[in-house]
């Protein structure tokens, strides 16, 4: 008879692989059984909960490894929560709007914007997609809001969460003049009608032209070209695969699932090319993939598997990073200087507003609201700092509903951020072409969720102060 921490140490295991294998089946939008409800119900029974209380009653459990347990219990109850949404997110998708002399669906939209920004064709479009997404307002709201509360009926927020949204709050105060200057930059490069609405932005930020520098063509080879520099080919390839079969409309760019950890991670790209942003996408698929190949196969489940708050993330902003930094470009991909260049600056200018906007909903999230109109109108609001345009509401809520909980996304984005900046003053600033750069990341890797994003920082010297300053540094 297994014990009581192999009972839950199972389960844990069990609900991850069925979940990762239903995300690929979602992603692909396949017909899917959903074999991770049963394992879920039970991880959030009383009769789990009586089991943990064996388990630590015995001694079968450490500390840690229990408040690994509840935390993975937690996280089971958000996604568990947040699995209500799919099929609100469906009917969207399936939607069709009239629009011009066609009905289109809202994917087909958002492509259509990437590729034309302009003219009354775009503004049709524009419209369709902001109506699509004003119907779920508020139920995206207020599955955020519940999903949120049956995480924190496991555990507490975590302590660093108000120490995060300072973090947050200052790196907004000091990337808001920069980013107000580039994206009037940048819409006066692509348009050409003097158009200053958030379908136009959208459109910039394709930037189609770029396309022959980011070749869809065996792209995870190329963007793993600098981890194969430092020494990781071997882990790569036992453990990093790519998902083979039919190309995909959703997601719309390049992503990740797990199967297990760190045996099987599995990278897949979509039907859709987008360029400089499929490399970006593609990137932090490459970085978070890479940090869980590095896990070591000693630790237990609980600790193995991701709690989307440390060293993945930081990875996979990392690696978006170095497509931004036109040293990397030149010596890693081989670009001519001025093509380098050209591709890095708008990488950049990707990362900034993206970090923007993650940090800007966590902010307008955390803030008590007193209704659901409320939090809409605030997450509204944020996300068109952040972007310096007026974007839908309907936008921002369905942005915030698909972060993770506990500011996790915003917390590894400004960890990889000043993470280069720790690697930059140990290792010079070639560091990518260092091979002694290795062992210290596998190193931290190697811990599972047992290291967060602050512990990996504080190991490198830096706080989540120095992301700014980091952009700011790559955008001069």
């Amino acid at each position: 008879m297994s014990s009581a921490a192999e009972q839950l140490r199972a389960a844990i295991d069990a609900f991850h692989r069925h979940w990762g294998e239903a995300e690929l089946l979602w992603l692909r939008r396949a017909e899917q059984e959903t074999p991770w409800r049963a394992t879920a119900d039970w991880l959030l029974s009383e009769g789990c909960e009586e089991v943990l209380g064996e388990a630590r009653k015995e001694r079968e459990l450490d500390a840690q490894a229990y408040a690994a347990v509840e935390a993975q219990r937690a996280l089971v109850a958000f996604r568990v929560s947040l699995a209500a949404a799919r099929p609100m997110l469906a009917r969207i998708g399936a939607t069709k709007f009239a629009c011009g002399s066609e009905g289109v669906l809202p994917l087909a939209l958002v492509s259509a914007l990437l590729r034309t920004g302009q003219g009354e064709g775009a503004r049709l479009h524009a419209r369709a997609l902001a109506a699509a997404t004003e119907t779920v307002v508020q139920r995206a709201c207020e599955l955020r809001d519940e999903a949120l509360c049956a995480a924190q009926n496991i555990v507490s927020a975590p302590a660093h969460l108000q120490n995060t949204m300072d973090s947050a709050a200052k790196f907004l105060d000091a990337t808001d003049d920069a980013a107000r200057e580039l994206v009037r930059w940048l819409m006066r490069q692509a348009v050409t009608n003097g158009d200053t609405r958030w379908n136009t932005l959208l459109f910039a930020l394709r930037r189609a032209d770029l396309d022959g520098l980011a070749p869809p063509g065996r792209r995870f080879f190329r963007l793993a070209a600098g981890f194969r520099r430092l020494g990781f080919e071997r882990e790569m390839n036992a453990h990093l695969h790519l998902e083979r079969g039919e190309p995909v409309l959703v997601p719309f760019l390049p992503g990740m699932a797990l199967r297990s950890v760190p045996g099987d991670v599995r990278l897949g790209g979509s039907a859709l090319e987008f360029g400089v942003l499929s490399d970006l996408h593609g990137a932090a698929a490459l970085g978070g993939g890479l940090a869980l190949s590095l896990v070591s196969p000693a630790l237990p489940v609980e600790q193995r598997w991701p709690l989307d708050h440390g060293v993945p993330q930081a990875l996979a902003q990392l690696a978006v990073q170095l497509r931004a930094d036109r040293f990397y470009m030149q010596r890693l991909e081989g670009l001519p200087e001025r093509h380098a260049e050209i591709v890095a600056r708008h990488a950049a200018i990707v990362v900034l507003l993206s970090t923007r906007a993650c940090a800007a909903l966590e902010l307008a999230g955390f803030a008590p609201a007193r209704n659901l109109d409320d939090r809409a109108e605030a997450l509204g609001n944020a996300l068109t700092r952040a972007l310096c345009v007026d974007v839908p509401v309907g936008f921002a809520a369905l942005a915030w509903l698909q972060l993770p909980p506990f500011a996790a996304e915003l917390r590894g984005r400004l960890a990889g951020l000043a993470l280069h900046t720790g690697l930059r003053e140990r290792f010079d600033e070639d560091w990518f072409c260092n091979p002694r750069v290795a062992e210290p990341l596998r190193g931290a890797c190697a811990r599972g969720n047992t290291l967060d994003a602050d512990g990996l920082c504080g190991e490198w010297g830096v706080t989540f102060a120095a992301a700014a300053p980091r952009l700011l540094e790559l955008l001069a």
